[in-house]
């Protein structure tokens, strides 16, 4: 008897280890199955995670994917994929992006870029935008084609000018350039390179403007050095950063400092709201024509311009 229930159990035992290699195959193949995209097969390369408000997943080059499945949040982060319930792609470079210094916000949408803001207070950008080389709408980027998860080349839109006069634009030219993306899809490099030699031309970095905290009027942005100052009282003023972040400062003791800070966002009617820690919350009209703004709230209207100034603590 005891043979006999040995033997039955050494029976089971294989068959069960039979079809744990079997499954194990068929995953192994489904990771790395080969297909036919038109030009041979190929192993699947999956890539990073893709999401969307709801569900990730992974594509190959050949349009086949792996992996759907709904998020699995823990907090405001899915534990699988990292997404963290935000209005864009990770791997996309679809949408609003702000340089270093504040002076351009560009609106990428497939393989072009165009200038959605430029800070017209730089003297350059002035003297380009008079010569027609700059114009809000126009490309700032073409021929954009993913090479990579996180990387692109295309051209982009470089303005000329000679090193004795930088603030004089003698012409613009496009240039080959590459760009790279952050992991988590909210900064890149782009990096223009020579005609002549393919030497490295310029390299900047831009932030992604998000929406995920409330709607942000791109024409309020500041850039590291500027800021909204009274235009009547010139000892107080606003600092609307990419962020979401809002700052007020003040003339104290002969320097401007910053007083309060919170958060800001902008509805669609021209409504400016400003939640600070002070101050608390406030609600504006607002007009922006250039570098004048208008603030209107049940008090007082006021009036600013934007200004290069040093703000302590911003």
């Amino acid at each position: 008897m005891f043979k006999e229930l040995y033997m039955e159990n050494i029976i089971k035992l294989k068959a069960m280890r039979s079809i744990a290699i079997i499954a194990l195959a068929a995953v192994i193949g489904f990771s790395f199955a080969a297909c036919d995209d038109g030009g041979g097969s190929h192993t699947h390369s999956w890539g990073a995670w893709r999401s969307n408000a709801t569900q990730h997943w992974k594509e190959c080059s050949c349009g086949e994917e792996y992996g759907r499945g709904n998020h699995t949040f823990d907090g405001d982060i899915c534990s699988v994929c990292g997404y963290g319930g935000t209005d864009y792609y990770p791997d996309s470079l679809d949408g609003d992006w702000q340089n270093q210094s504040g002076s351009v916000i560009v609106t990428i949408s497939g393989s072009t870029g165009v200038y959605k803001h430029y800070n017209s207070s730089d003297p350059l950008m002035q003297d380009a935008v008079s010569k027609g080389y700059i114009e809000i709408g126009g490309l700032l980027y073409r021929n954009l084609t993913k090479t990579g998860d996180l990387t692109w080349t295309g051209q982009s839109h470089t303005i000329l000018y000679y090193t004795s006069s930088p603030n004089v634009a003698v012409g613009s030219d496009w240039r080959n350039c590459t760009i790279t993306m952050d992991a988590n899809g909210l900064t890149y490099t782009i990096v223009s390179y020579r005609n002549e030699d393919g030497s490295i031309s310029s390299t900047n970095n831009y932030t992604r403007i998000t929406t995920t905290s409330g709607e942000r009027d791109s024409r309020l942005v500041n850039g590291l050095n500027d800021a909204w100052v009274g235009s009547y009282y010139s000892g107080d003023g606003h600092i609307f950063k990419a962020d979401g972040t809002y700052q007020y400062f003040n003339d104290w003791d002969g320097s401007m400092q910053v007083k309060d800070q919170g958060t800001w966002t902008t509805s669609g009617n021209n409504s400016l709201t400003t939640i600070t820690t002070f101050l608390g919350e406030f609600t504006y009209s607002y007009t922006v024509n250039g570098n004048n703004l208008t603030l209107e709230d049940v008090l007082a209207v006021t009036y600013y311009t934007k200004q290069t100034v040093s703000v302590i603590g911003r």
